[in-house]
């Protein structure tokens, strides 16, 4: 059986051990404030932030380091 892949930044950064977890948080909540607006969003099975309908920024755990693809 294939694990579902999550539907939400929630989801997502859940299933990560609690010090990656901290640090996609972190990553999270910088965004937020940078853009209070943008909307939260999984696209490519990753975490994404969406503004007027330009994607801003994607972000991803990894085993040994976390990914920021602007």
């Amino acid at each position: 059986m294939t694990p579902s892949k999550p539907t939400t930044l929630d989801a997502y950064i859940a299933a990560f051990p609690e010090e990656t977890q901290t640090r996609l948080q972190q990553i999270r909540g910088i965004v937020k404030q940078a853009a209070p607006e943008a909307e939260e969003t999984i696209s490519y099975a990753i975490p994404c932030f969406k503004q007027h309908g330009t994607y801003l920024v994607y972000f991803a755990g990894y085993q040994h380091h976390i990914g920021l693809y602007p």
